[in-house]
């Protein structure tokens, strides 16, 4: 049996939920009808060879939908709308396989807090972060990067790859397939948490602890209350924080386990169990001050932070280190084309996100470029068709100033002539300084050169039209040939030789090569999976 399996059984698995078990009566009844599917659930990430995937499977699957089947047995959990002002409503299939797979909830649901929305800039820069990260790690070897800071940049890495991916798949549910469903907030900014009950509870994986809140927390309270009674609530409370803590602890226990395949050793449960101990602890300490002090969030929040890191240090990261996880799991290595891979479709992803998931802001797309190759007149490709989202920043940051400022001084017909040949000059020289900064060399101002001969040209060439008025023009398919024709020699004249002089343009070419050979390999490797 192949790991087709798992994403085969799943919807059918969901459907039989969807179908037969809702319609039994809440409680025991429909939790023995989910039981079958429950085990399903607990055993399918064994059918992958994958760590990636194991893991993946592993939370989405066995933890968080088998959790989700067991609050809608009773009625409870993002599968149920319960809200009274929706009470008749009942969700469509489709969202039913959705949220039931997916940190996704009901848009009228109403079980969790209203966590702060991530915006589209922010998901930008977590993109950027991300390939910063994993930049690092290509690079890095055992004599470059402590085997601690490669974890620490695996952390990060994971953290904002769920980010990513469950914002990316959320806006796909959401924007393209039409579901009213929204986002149940992975993070919520956990490097600005100020105390542990704040790290946990507010701020780091909230899809884990809202659904350990209905599954575990509350449940569990509601128990010893009956037992000990409503005067021992506190305790209850106790209780409760605890064994949510623990139950954390030992899936956490069991994802190493479907990945690793070796025994328990426990010390991930310890660390969860020592965290569940401190922030009992420390909710009992702010009631007993009735939070009346309280440390500053300059020093809270480091201390938050570096107790979370030295325990993991001490409880949670041994068995991957111990067990060779941090190097085998990824295979992140200079040699490795699924990472840079990853790298690849990162750049896809963040301008994915700039464009599509700025949805409901006012907020468009620069093209940067017009079909350049139509270009009938210098004046038309350097304006209106090539680099358009350089030449609309340099028409607002030096022509219009430039213009403004001399129209008084020169008068307009000098001041719009200086104006152009000063914003070509300001491109060369950036131009200049970028490839300074890729190749190290001195500049040579061969661009320069270029760009100020491109800047006489189209002010001669503007100058020639006003100066015949427009009454006669060469036809287009004289003109364009011609336009085109002058930029690439005048590009081979004086704006390539620098590059081609430092070897720039052989290591373009592999990089082209290996991303051709790249996605050749991938597209044999999916044939061969599928075929």
């Amino acid at each position: 049996m192949t790991s087709i399996y798992v994403p085969v059984s799943i919807i059918p698995s969901l459907c039989y939920c969807y179908f037969f078990s809702s319609k039994l009566p809440k409680g025991i009844p429909r939790l023995i009808s989910l039981l079958p599917i429950i085990h399903l659930f607990t055993i399918l990430p064994l059918y992958f060879s994958s760590a990636f995937l194991i893991a993946l499977t592993t939370f989405f699957v066995t933890w968080l939908a088998n959790f989700k089947l067991t609050l809608f047995a009773f009625d409870q959990g993002p599968l149920v709308i319960n809200a009274p002002a929706v009470a008749a409503k009942k969700l469509s299939l489709l969202v039913f396989i959705c949220i039931a797979t997916l940190p996704l909830r009901a848009k009228q649901h109403r079980f969790t807090s209203n966590f702060n929305r991530k915006i589209p800039l922010n998901l930008a820069a977590e993109c950027v972060i991300l390939a910063a990260c994993m930049e690092m790690i290509l690079r890095a070897t055992s004599d470059h990067m402590h085997h601690k800071v490669v974890l620490i940049v695996y952390c990060v890495m994971i953290f904002l790859v769920i980010d990513i991916v469950v914002a990316f798949s959320s806006f796909i549910i959401k924007y393209f397939v039409g579901l009213e469903v929204e986002l149940d907030p992975p993070s919520n900014e956990p490097y600005f948490s100020t105390s542990l009950q704040d790290f946990w509870g507010r701020r780091w994986n909230l899809t884990v602890t809202n659904m350990l809140r209905l599954s575990v927390y509350n449940p569990v309270r509601w128990v010893v209350v009956v037992v000990v009674g409503k005067e021992q609530a506190r305790w209850a409370q106790r209780v409760a924080m605890l064994a949510t803590f623990l139950v954390s602890g030992l899936m956490h226990e069991l994802i190493f386990y479907y990945v690793n395949n070796v025994r328990p050793s426990w010390e991930m449960t310890g660390f969860f169990a020592l965290h569940g101990l401190c922030v009992v602890v420390e909710t009992d300490v702010k009631r007993a001050l009735k939070d009346t002090w309280r440390l500053s969030g300059l020093v809270s929040g480091p201390l938050t932070i570096g107790f979370v890191m030295v325990t993991s240090f001490g409880l949670f990261f041994p068995p991957f280190i111990r067990n060779g996880a941090d190097v085998k799991y990824p295979h992140w290595n200079s040699t490795n084309s699924d990472s840079r891979w990853v790298g690849i479709h990162l750049g896809a992803l963040s301008s994915f996100i700039v464009k599509n998931i700025m949805v409901g802001l006012d907020l468009e797309l620069e093209l940067p470029s017009n079909e350049p190759y139509l270009s009938t007149s210098l004046q038309d490709f350097w304006g209106h068709r090539w680099n358009l989202t350089v030449t609309n920043i340099l028409r607002l940051t030096v022509y219009d100033p430039m213009t403004s400022a001399l129209c008084h001084v020169v008068g307009k017909e000098w001041a719009r002539r200086v104006a152009m040949l000063a914003t070509f000059v300001v491109s060369g020289l950036m131009h200049e300084l970028l490839f300074y900064y890729v190749n190290g060399v001195r500049p040579s101002w061969e661009m320069t050169g270029f760009f100020v001969l491109h800047g006489l040209c189209v002010m001669a060439e503007i100058g020639v039209k006003k100066g015949l008025k427009d009454t006669w023009r060469l036809p287009g398919f004289v003109s364009g040939p011609l336009t085109v024709g002058f930029v690439v020699v005048t590009a081979f004249g004086l704006f390539f030789p620098p590059i081609i002089r430092n070897g720039a343009d052989e290591r373009v070419l592999e990089e082209v090569g290996f991303c051709f050979d790249l996605f050749k390999d991938k597209m044999l490797q999916f044939v061969e999976y599928f075929g």
